[in-house]
Formats: C-alpha cells, structure tokens, sequence
C-alpha cells in the first residue's frame, strides 16, 4: 500500500513540474524563456507600445471595454503591481517600465501586463516567480478562468481572465509578434 502512495505521489509531483510547461501559441518557440541572451526581433518602443500593438490586432468583435486602452503602469509601486498582477515583489528592481490593458468593468475577465525585464538573464527566474505567484493568488470577486505568460524579445506579458479573452489576446499577439514565446498557459481551479 505504501509504495502504491508512494508511486503516486511521485507521479503527482513529476505532473506538476510539467503542467504549465506551455503549449505554441505562435512560430516562436515554447519553454520556460531560460535564454539568457535575446535577440531581439521586434523595435518595441516600451511596455504600453507592446499591449497597444496587440490591442490593435485584436477583432472588433473580439473588443472589450477598456480603461483608455493599453496605459503605463509606474513600476517603483511593488504593492500596486503584486495587487494588479501578482507581479512578485522581490523582482519589481528588474523591471524598468510596465504597461496595463485591463477590462473596464471587470479586472478578472481580463487584465493584461507587460514588463521590460533590464537583464534578460533573470527572464527565467522572473517569469518562474510569476507563475508561482499567479497560480497562489485568491482571486476577489470571482476568479479568472486562466492564465498565461508570454515573453517578447526582453519584455515579459502575463494575462489573466476569461478563457475566450485569453484566446482572443494570444491570436491578437501571435498577429503583432509572431514569433513570441509562450513560457506558460494554465486553467485555474474553481
């Protein structure tokens, strides 16, 4: 009987370490955004050109309200960018801008961030802390059906919301960047 447990918790555990191991979304490649060296491939202004770009691409019947489209998120406010996004706290120094696209009425049918990451050796690292701390969020006033986490060049996006925003979103990105990574794409338990 022990080793029966045993064998599924092991079993349990390896699924776990794989479960948000991302799916392609777009030609670029899939992972965990562990490259330590980006080329960049896009010429990306910053964080709010990033989100306007795919908010651009998105289809009209695909639009949402929004609080004035993609805007610039001060970065020296860890409380504010931990509450909004989850971003962790300890990786708020890596950042240098941040940009926001959110639902007008509804932060958890979709909000969107986007990050300029100053080192991109510390994009794995990052991005890994913001998974962790996506999946351990308790969502107010109702919970979002997914999550996802993209990077783009040295700029790191995470969306969260309902399942068709986030599909929405994914095609609007692969169509203004096609070949960004997709670190991570997950359903949220209820």
């Amino acid at each position: 009987m022990k080793r029966i447990l045993s064998l599924a918790l092991v079993l349990v555990m390896a699924l776990s370490l794989v479960a948000c191991g991302g799916s392609e979304t777009g030609t670029g490649s899939e992972g965990d955004a562990s490259n330590t060296t980006v080329t960049k491939k896009y010429d990306i202004a910053d964080s709010t050109a990033l989100l306007s770009a795919v908010w651009d691409k998105f289809a009209e019947e695909s639009k949402f309200p929004t609080a004035d489209g993609a805007t610039s998120f001060v970065v020296d406010d860890a409380e504010a960018l931990q509450s909004v996004f989850s971003f962790p706290t300890d990786y708020v120094a890596d950042i240098d801008n941040a940009a926001s696209l959110m639902h007008a009425m509804m932060q958890n049918n979709f909000t969107a961030g986007a990050f300029h990451v100053k080192d991109t050796a510390k994009m794995s690292e990052l991005t890994a802390a913001l998974q962790k701390s996506l999946e351990e969020t308790r969502w107010i006033c109702g919970m979002p059906d997914k999550f996802a986490i993209y990077t783009v060049d040295d700029y790191v996006v995470s969306v969260y919301g309902l399942k068709d925003n986030l599909d929405n979103f994914a095609a609007a990105l692969k169509a203004a960047y096609p070949e960004f990574t997709t670190v991570c794409e997950k359903a949220l338990e209820r």
